[in-house]
């Protein structure tokens, strides 16, 4: 069951290591009293403030994990300032994948701006060409 709460404070709280992937644990204090222990990649994502949704993993270690919205549906973003809203089929999924791939060889991990907005770019540029054959 998803619950929500308002951050009132965030303390580091050690790391982890699960599966081979090291993650920074932080202790977030909720308005309402509750403290929960979160797990992210870098820093913890959200701000004192913030409005939280998340899920309780495991009461007795008090550790718990925010909910992610799902973003397939949303729009995407051209340079271009179009719009294009589409919902993700398997094989836009696929053909996204690779273009990501791709553009992940020939730009490297050191560019991800170019990486991002090219893969949008030729996903748009493929994803128009399939559509006209």
């Amino acid at each position: 069951m998803n619950k929500t709460g308002k951050i009132t404070a965030i303390a580091p709280n050690g790391t982890a290591e699960i599966k081979g992937q090291q993650f920074n644990r932080s202790l977030i204090t909720l308005s309402n009293g509750e403290q929960w222990k979160f797990l992210s990649k870098g820093d913890f994502k959200k701000q004192i403030g913030d409005e939280i949704e998340y899920t309780i993993k495991n009461a007795e270690y008090k550790n718990a994990s925010l909910v992610v919205e799902n973003n397939y549906n949303a729009p995407i973003n051209t340079n271009q300032n179009k719009s294009i809203s589409m919902r993700a089929t398997t094989n836009d999924s696929i053909l996204l994948q690779v273009c990501y791939k791709e553009n992940m060889q020939a730009f490297g991990k050191e560019n991800r701006g170019s990486v991002i907005n090219n893969t949008k770019e030729d996903f748009i540029s493929l994803k128009q060409i399939l559509n006209n054959l």
